[in-house]
């Protein structure tokens, strides 16, 4: 019921079901690196968790609001432990001391965190998916305005060669790689500011299939906010 809350406050994200153009995450141990608005959520807690509101405590918890839906993959090894989840809009985040420690001061902002994703065993986790944080850190957004300008020059240079700033500057191809690594699911993407411009700009096309071939900001249609956050 608790985790059913949650998720509802954020249902507005979602419109229609999420269409993912990138693969899903892993449970533990792989790391995984989300993106999102790091806010807290005050909901019941023990004894009867919402039952008895007069005599049940409060629990305050970080969550983490994401930029974009997420799935995760079913781990096939844990005996049911660790099932399938999809449409993925927020995730609570645990933090130890030994590893990253919970930062007041980035509640609100946007960020960036890493770490290991693991699934809902008891009241005390409001989301069906949560992160045992390893690394934090606060990340500036870009624009939409700025996006759609850097896309656009890299695609007026064509099939220039030589590394991307050479032909639109740096500022620009900065943000290129930052579009072009926001909606890659590959391991080892072409996103990269020694490239052409060419190899990022259809790497971000083929990520986004179901936009226009010259849309001004592909994958928008996926539910992407109108700002990305620079890698």
């Amino acid at each position: 019921m608790l985790r059913l809350y949650v998720a509802t406050m954020f249902l507005g994200l979602l419109s229609g079901g999420a269409a993912y153009a990138w693969s899903c995450e892993k449970y533990a141990p792989n790391v995984v690196n989300l993106t999102g608005t790091l806010l807290t959520v005050t909901a019941y807690g023990p004894p009867n968790y919402g039952e008895n509101p007069g005599t049940d405590s409060l629990e305050t918890v970080p969550v983490l609001r994401l930029d974009r839906p997420i799935c995760v993959d079913e781990d096939p090894l844990d005996g049911g432990v660790s099932p399938p989840e999809r449409d993925i809009v927020a995730i609570q985040l645990v933090y130890s001391s030994a590893t990253a420690k919970f930062r007041r001061d980035l509640v609100g902002r946007h960020v960036s965190v890493s770490g290991t994703l693991f699934h809902a065993i008891s009241g005390h986790h409001r989301t069906d998916v949560l992160m045992s944080v390893t690394k934090q850190k606060d990340v500036p957004l870009i624009p939409r305005a700025e996006v759609v300008d850097a896309l656009a020059a890299a695609r007026a240079v064509g099939d220039a060669i030589g590394a991307c700033p050479s032909h639109i500057g740096r500022r620009r191809a900065s943000t290129l790689i930052a579009l072009c690594s926001w909606v890659s699911s590959s391991r080892y993407p072409p996103c990269n500011m020694g490239n052409p411009c060419k190899a990022a700009t259809e790497h971000v096309r083929q990520m986004c299939p179901q936009s226009a071939p010259d849309a001004d900001l592909p994958c928008e249609n996926y539910g992407l906010p109108p700002e990305y956050a620079r890698p």
